[in-house]
């Protein structure tokens, strides 16, 4: 289980670092069907709905991987991107609704 599950994390890679970022989510899942602790795993998901500025998704995936492996610098890196895209995306969003709302 453990072999097959880390065959299905590197195709997970490979499909992330060719940009197929549904994919390697895909790939990615997988591996932890078969190996539900794989914190790699959920790495690879969160930086993958990075790449599709998924924050939510992106946070709840890097969430999981630094739950499984506290000592994952990566994942810790991953999770703190997450989360600062989705409080800048937020900002930016209500920044063009002022911009663009309508006159009175």
């Amino acid at each position: 289980v453990d072999l097959e599950a880390e065959i299905y994390l590197k195709a997970g890679l490979a499909y992330f670092k060719e940009g197929q970022y549904e994919r390697s989510i895909e790939m990615s899942r997988k591996a932890i069907q078969l190996r539900p602790d794989f914190a790699s795993a959920y790495n690879n998901i969160c930086a993958s709905f990075i790449g599709l500025q998924n924050w939510d998704e992106a946070i709840k995936a890097g969430t999981m991987a630094v739950k499984l492996d506290q000592d994952n610098q990566l994942a810790k890196n991953n999770l703190a991107r997450a989360r600062s895209q989705k409080v800048l995306s937020e900002r930016s969003e209500k920044r063009d609704r002022r911009r663009w709302s309508p006159m009175k």
